[in-house]
């Protein structure tokens, strides 16, 4: 196999496939970091260690505008987390062992110094609200 044309022809795939690997592979870690960087505030609050609420909700839910304003007027430090929305979701259910079949939007859970003190599942008033945050203020 000592044809000139096919080591040349060799070499040229080899050359070719080295320059796509030498441009491409930087590109792949790039992008690569930035779909598992985690972003998350809220992520980021738990890992500090912060007291805060976090109301789940999803683009279904018709009365979570009504419950984040109540939460809103009851001047308590909350987060907002759109489980059909936020890519973090599945990320903070295994950060708080909690199975993802558990959570019933839309929801409060109360964190106190980075862990789960609480949940309110499947809200239905006003006033479950206003009673769960002034329990945990």
């Amino acid at each position: 196999m000592r044809d000139p044309e096919f080591i040349e022809l060799r070499n040229r795939f080899l050359l070719g496939i080295t320059i796509c690997m030498v441009l491409l592979v930087p590109f792949f870690f790039f992008f690569y970091s930035k779909l598992i960087q985690i972003d998350s505030k809220i992520i980021q609050k738990i890992e500090n260690k912060e007291t805060f609420m976090i109301l789940i909700t999803n683009y279904n839910c018709k009365d979570c505008p009504k419950y984040e304003k109540t939460i809103k007027e009851l001047s308590t430090n909350y987060q907002v987390m759109n489980k059909d929305k936020d890519k973090d979701y599945s990320i903070l259910l295994k950060q708080l062992d909690i199975p993802e079949k558990d959570i019933i939007s839309p929801a409060l859970i109360y964190i106190e110094n980075g862990t789960l003190k609480s949940t309110l599942i499947e809200i239905q008033t006003e006033e479950e609200v206003t009673t769960f945050v002034e329990n945990f203020r």
